[in-house]
Formats: C-alpha cells, structure tokens, sequence
C-alpha cells in the first residue's frame, strides 16, 4: 500500500524501473516489456465506478506474444491507497476486487468496450463497512469511523 514505511511506492516504483532497465539489457522483448509498461495509461482504481474514492492506481502492460510476452501476458504495479504492508487488512475490499480483477484480467480504470463492462457488472464483490480494516489505517483509527 501506499502507506508502508518500508516497502511503500517509492521503492517499489524503483524496483519496477530496475528490473525492467535489466530486461531491457539483457533479455529478448526485454525493451519492448519496457516500452508497453511506460506507454500503458496509469489508471485511477475505484472498486466500483460510483466510489467516491479511489481504491488505488494501476499501470498494466500487455506486450504482444512477439516482443516478448506470452499469448496471455500482462504485467501490472498496482499502489493501493490508505494501506500499509499488509493490504489485506487495511483495504479488504479493495484487495478482493484487485485479486478479481488479475484472476479475470478485468481492467482496472473505465472499462471500455461491452465485454469488460458486463464482465465488472456481473461481478459480486462483497460490501464492507466503510470503516472495516484494521487500526492504524483503517477501521477505528480513521476521524470518521470513531462512534
């Protein structure tokens, strides 16, 4: 998440940039990964369109089977907001519908085109309190959440 002191987006961001910087160097498709990665759009990530915030933000990239990736390959650097290290338990809903929509290889900004958006319509993603997770980000902790 966002929020994580240690592993937080800054370094994760330039971990991305080092390992494609390698693939780039020294593999086959390497450059063209790299490429597909920094032209895919950043998406702002709601887990339902009408969600006044944002879940998080995501870059997916698909290089084709002839630059390097498999028929059905997809790389994605997903930051998911107000969580720390362990996601699951600052974000549960966010993280469910992030793990839906790399299983289904749903589209995390708008979707475009019929098929994406019936596939987000038909999807059952629980509902959570707006004040679920766990203290220190989430839950209780929050201005808003205390009763």
């Amino acid at each position: 998440g966002n929020l994580d002191p240690l592993l937080g987006a800054p370094m994760t961001e330039a971990g991305v940039a080092a390992i494609l910087d390698r693939a780039n160097a020294s593999l086959p498709g390497g450059g063209a990964a790299k490429r597909a990665f920094y032209s895919a759009r950043k998406d702002v990530w709601r887990v339902a369109e009408t969600d006044e915030n944002p879940a998080g933000y995501a870059r997916c990239a698909e290089p084709r089977a002839g630059d390097g990736g498999g028929p059905r390959s997809r790389f994605c650097y997903i930051v998911v907001r107000n969580a720390g290290h362990e996601a699951v338990s600052y974000a549960p809903r966010a993280m469910y519908d992030l793990n839906e929509r790399l299983i289904a290889r749903l589209p995390f900004g708008r979707a475009e085109g019929n098929e994406a958006r019936n596939a987000l319509d038909r999807r059952h993603t629980p509902t959570c309190a707006p004040c679920g997770g766990a203290p220190p980000l989430a839950g209780d902790a929050l201005p808003e959440c205390v009763h």
